[in-house]
């Protein structure tokens, strides 16, 4: 289990050193920014609409008392699947760390921050496990093949890393917010001027 720990470790600080590299470096180290341009690329990806869409849900659900505000914004879309939606409940959560998580958020997001996600890779198809680094309840019968999970960073990169863990944990409808917190930022001030 040591050497999983360390090989994850090893990833995530060649992706967050990614993360930092400017479009002037990118342009002068193509090689380096493969690994991100394959987020972006992924056909697993959401937009903002798509977003907007399951937070305004959410939002409606809490409104009309449906589900309580500490329900931790899992979100019943059993009335979707005649749309053609594979699965059952949707949860955002936003993988940057605590500090930027404070500083601003998509609403209803829980913050589940990428060095939190590196300590319980192994289980990330348990459900139990998830709810107590996060502190939110999953319903009884929601599961990694019917919850739809929706995750964000700043600008898709962190979450699109760990996009492929949860896949790989048997999350079937696990999708990367193209854009992340910059694009949610950019289109809310669109939708407000």
């Amino acid at each position: 289990f040591n050497g999983i720990q360390r090989h994850v470790k090893m990833l995530l600080v060649r992706a967050l050193c990614r993360t930092r590299l400017s479009t002037q470096e990118v342009s002068r180290f193509p090689h380096r920014a493969v690994h991100t341009q394959q987020s972006f690329d992924s056909k697993d990806t959401i937009a903002y609409a798509g977003v907007r869409q399951i937070v305004d849900h959410h939002l409606a659900q809490v409104e009309s008392e449906a589900i309580s505000e500490s329900s931790a914004f899992i979100i019943d879309d059993s009335n979707h699947k005649a749309n053609g939606n594979a699965s059952s409940y949707s949860v955002v959560f936003d993988v940057r760390e605590y500090h930027e998580f404070i500083m601003g958020h998509v609403p209803t997001a829980i913050n589940f921050p990428l060095s939190n996600v590196a300590e319980v890779v192994s289980d990330l198809d348990d459900l139990d496990e998830i709810e107590q680094m996060t502190g939110m309840t999953f319903p009884e019968n929601a599961r990694p093949s019917n919850t739809r999970l929706v995750l964000y960073c700043h600008h898709g990169v962190r979450s699109g890393l760990v996009q492929q863990f949860f896949k790989r944990c048997g999350w079937t409808h696990c999708l990367n917010y193209k854009g992340s917190w910059a694009d949610w930022l950019e289109q809310e001030r669109k939708a407000n001027s």
